[in-house]
Parts: C-alpha cells; sequence; structure tokens
C-alpha cells in the first residue's frame, strides 16, 4: 500500500499540462502578433528610377548670308593730252586827264542877327504891370458885411462862428441908424473884385449870407 502510494504522487497531473499548454500558446501568439506588426509598421521600399541628365535644347543658329563680293577698280581711263592754251592779253583802260578847275572862292553867308524876341514881352508886362497899378490906385477897398446886430454879444458871437468856419481879418463897426446902435459883422478889406468874390463863395458854400459894402 505504501508503494502506490508514493507511486501516484509522483505522477504528473492533468491540471500542469494544461497551463503549460497555454502558456506555450500565449508566447506563439504573443511572437506571431509581435512578427505581423512589424511587418505592417514598416513601408514598402520602392525601386526608384536614376535621374536622367536634361540635354539642352539646342536653339537654332541663324543662317549665315554671304557678302557680295566688291566689284573690282575699274580700269582708269586714260587722259587725253590738252592742248596748250594761248594767253589772252587785256590792254589796260586809257585814263583821259581833265583839266583843272580854278579854284572859285565860296563865299559865307554872314548870319543875320537874330531879332530879341524878349523886348516886346517886356514891354507888354510893363504895360500890365502899370495898368495894374493904375488900377490898385483907382480901386476903392470894399468889405462884405454878414450882419447887423443891436446887441454887441450876438455880433461877437457870429464873429467866433466866423473864426470857426476859416474865416480870418473880421470886424465889428459900431454905427447908428435912426438914433439906434448896430453893430456890424465884416469881412476885409479886398483889394480886388476876385478876392471879393472868392470870399463871397466861401462864405455861400456855408450857408452865410453877405452884402458888399464900402
Amino acid at each position: 500500500m505504501a508503494r502506490k502510494t508514493s507511486s501516484q504522487q509522483n505522477a504528473p497531473s492533468p491540471l500542469g499540462y494544461i497551463i503549460f499548454g497555454i502558456v506555450i500558446g500565449l508566447g506563439i501568439a504573443a511572437a506571431g502578433a509581435y512578427y505581423f506588426r512589424t511587418r505592417l509598421s514598416t513601408p514598402p521600399t520602392v525601386a526608384t528610377e536614376p535621374t536622367k541628365p536634361v540635354t539642352p535644347l539646342a536653339t537654332p543658329t541663324a543662317p549665315v548670308t554671304p557678302t557680295p563680293a566688291t566689284p573690282a577698280p575699274a580700269a582708269a581711263t586714260p587722259v587725253s593730252p590738252t592742248a596748250p592754251v594761248a594767253a589772252v592779253v587785256t590792254p589796260a583802260p586809257v585814263v583821259q586827264a581833265t583839266p583843272p578847275q580854278p579854284n572859285t572862292p565860296v563865299v559865307s553867308q554872314q548870319a543875320k542877327p537874330k531879332q530879341n524876341k524878349t523886348e516886346p514881352d517886356r514891354i507888354g508886362a510893363l504895360i500890365h504891370d502899370i495898368n495894374k497899378s493904375e488900377a490898385s490906385k483907382n480901386y476903392i477897398p470894399t468889405y462884405l458885411q454878414v450882419g447887423a446886430f443891436k446887441n454887441s454879444e450876438e455880433a461877437n458871437a457870429k464873429r467866433a462862428q466866423l473864426l470857426l468856419q476859416g474865416f480870418t481879418n473880421i470886424t465889428i463897426v459900431k454905427s447908428k441908424v435912426d438914433n439906434a446902435d448896430f453893430f456890424r459883422v465884416r469881412l476885409g478889406p479886398f483889394a480886388s473884385d476876385k478876392a471879393l468874390k472868392e470870399a463871397q463863395e466861401q462864405l455861400k458854400a456855408n450857408s452865410i449870407n453877405s452884402t458888399p459894402t464900402r
């Protein structure tokens, strides 16, 4: 009985074979999977054709035009001998001598004395001055009366107004009319009618009436 039990213990069990078979199968499966994985991951090598050398395109050459041959120079024409030319001698012109003419004296006309034209002008100016002086002697000084007032204050106010308007040589004269005193405001005296008229026009431009008086 003791021998049988020892022999049963030394014999392998079927479970061990199953486990061993499973381990071997897994190893084979892992090896196959690794092989197929590496086979699929590497790309297939494609054989490339060798590059051909690029041949340059030949450019067409222009046709060569032949240059025309230059013609040979013509033969020189023979020069014909010229006949001798006779020299023509022209005679010199004959100059006729003119007889000398007698020298006639040239009489120069003497300049006539110019008439002095300033003398009549001086005489006319002298006559004008004489007439003017005589007229001034005969002229009686004339005044321009611009107003007659019974009050001296009104006369002085009129005189101040004329001075402000640019008039000069203004006088106030006291006179009696019908036993009444009047104060007359006058401009002047004027030595000529021209000066009198100019002053009268100036007064009229300022709306001032005036009366010539002596």
